[in-house]
């Protein structure tokens, strides 16, 4: 069995949320668990999903060294992952490579390898970030 937790918790406007995210693997699927508590009020939502669809599923723990390997063995041609949305939601994550460039760390200037990431959300706008590594990842 493999159990995934994904926990996301910050303040907003003086009302606490809170995010936690569950997925456990069972036989042949995955069961995500997910409770919202905003102040008072708690939501759940579970989600089944077979073993089929998640296959190439990238966690956003393992997002992290997905890229730091990139820079070290190259970023394939259009690479495409799945992931979750910000609604935990199934959808393309997809990366790139950015240009490498000189950056300043404290007084010493060092070449940096870029890497763009974007969430393919089917319900909402494309979320992407742009993540600079040293060549060694």
């Amino acid at each position: 069995m493999m159990n995934l937790f994904v926990i996301l918790s910050f303040q907003l406007e003086e009302q606490h949320l809170d995010k936690k995210t569950f997925i456990v693997k069972q036989e042949d699927k995955y069961i995500l668990n997910r409770i919202i508590t905003q102040g008072e009020q708690v939501f759940r939502h579970a989600e089944t999903y077979s073993s089929e669809t998640m296959h190439g599923f990238i966690s956003e723990g393992s997002n992290l060294l997905i890229q730091r390997l990139m820079v070290k063995k190259g970023i394939p041609e259009d690479c495409k992952f799945i992931s979750f949305d910000s609604e935990a939601k199934l959808c393309h994550a997809t990366y790139k490579s950015l240009d490498n460039h000189a950056q300043m760390i404290e007084d010493t200037e060092v070449t940096v390898t870029g890497i763009e990431r974007t969430i393919q959300s089917y319900s909402d706008l494309p979320t992407t970030w742009q993540t600079c590594f040293l060549r060694d990842g």
